[in-house]
């Protein structure tokens, strides 16, 4: 079996990943993240609503160089239950504003935040996401909503779903950009129970997410009794 490499002290590591406005960390907030945390394989307990709207105009832009867009490019947002990982339970809310080419389904995560510092810098350092710092009030359940609010910035999401929970397995190829510039990719897949739904999304404007993420009423889907899995990132 390999050995998994020790992760470099929190000192040594550049915290400046290609992001989206509020991204960001401050060097207080680096100060306070462990040494090191779990890498890869991950296989998580989640549950989860994930909606879909028309990217805005700014969608593009977020993309750093090496990544190219394609065309459609919806943009894929959602809030996460983490209910069991290697770093503990925590709450996470992401969006990726287009897709990428070189997949059928390979997106592009350039804003993410969590309220767990192990998982901040488990994102960070393992799989290059551009992961912040917010709290959360709420769940992604249906029948309840759940808010987000990090550093100039609020996002909240009513849920609705009906019909019946349909097994289901999806696997997704993600693409992202460490700080020496090189693009990695690697495969998340998730397996658990779907239903159809809606979310009815308040993003508070002049803020830096309302430039890509819609407020309104949204196709969803809503995630339960899952688990997601992330592998190691293929690198050049």
């Amino acid at each position: 079996m390999r050995e998994e490499a020790d992760d470099p002290p929190s000192s040594s590591i550049s915290w400046e990943h290609p992001g989206v406005p509020g991204s960001g960390l401050d060097a207080d907030l680096v100060e306070q993240l462990p040494s090191s945390t779990p890498g890869p394989p991950w296989d998580v307990a989640i549950e989860a609503v994930l909606w879909v709207h028309r990217s805005c105009a700014y969608a593009a832009a977020t993309l750093p160089p090496g990544l190219q867009a394609r065309v459609p490019r919806p943009t894929i947002a959602g809030f996460v239950r983490y209910t069991s990982t290697p770093v503990g339970s925590y709450h996470e809310v992401l969006a990726s504003p287009t897709l990428v080419r070189g997949g059928l389904a390979r997106l592009h995560i350039p804003f993410i935040a969590v309220d767990s510092l192990a998982s901040l810098h488990a994102g960070r350092v393992h799989w290059a996401l551009p992961k912040t710092l917010a709290s959360f009030t709420g769940s992604p359940r249906p029948g309840s909503s759940i808010t987000a609010q990090g550093d100039g910035w609020q996002v909240r999401a009513a849920v609705a779903a009906k019909g019946p929970a349909i097994p289901t397995w999806l696997r997704i190829s993600l693409a992202q950009r460490w700080p020496d510039g090189s693009v990695g990719s690697f495969p998340v897949t998730f397996r658990g129970r779907l239903r159809i739904g809606r979310v009815d999304v308040e993003v508070a404007e002049e803020t830096p997410a309302a430039a890509w993420l819609r407020s309104g009423r949204h196709l969803a889907v809503y995630l339960s009794d899952a688990r997601m899995t992330l592998l190691h990132p293929r690198r050049p």
